[in-house]
């Protein structure tokens, strides 16, 4: 699976840099090459953790980069990773539709405490 090579790849120092250095267009690419939705979650998960400077923006690029459906579980899946939660969060929550606010309310909170 694509989660499995990034987490092999993220064993390699060279890599780990690489990884950890990625740009939001980069994230989204690599994010573009999962074939099947249900992987994608976990890929986001493996990435984000991983990338240096995950921030609201950032999550918001990848998150218009996902099918609708998905959209709740990568938001619930990218929160405990952004770096600049507390400060600007506004810019996420601004892109999420009523029902989503409402599903990830919850994971905001955990987040924050």
């Amino acid at each position: 699976s694509v989660k499995m090579k990034l987490e092999d790849l993220l064993k390699v120092p060279q890599w780990k840099s690489i990884i950890s250095a990625l740009q939001p267009t980069e994230f989204v690419a690599i994010l573009n090459t999962v074939m099947l939705d249900f992987d994608k979650v976990d890929v986001v998960n493996v990435l984000a953790r991983n990338v240096n400077a995950f921030t609201c923006f950032y999550a918001v690029v990848v998150l218009r980069s996902v099918s609708n459906w998905l959209r709740i579980q990568i938001v619930q899946t990218m929160i405990p990773c952004i770096v600049d939660l507390r400060e600007s969060k506004s810019v996420l929550l601004n892109e999420l539709s009523d029902w989503e606010r409402i599903s990830t309310e919850q994971d905001f909170e955990k987040a924050l405490m």
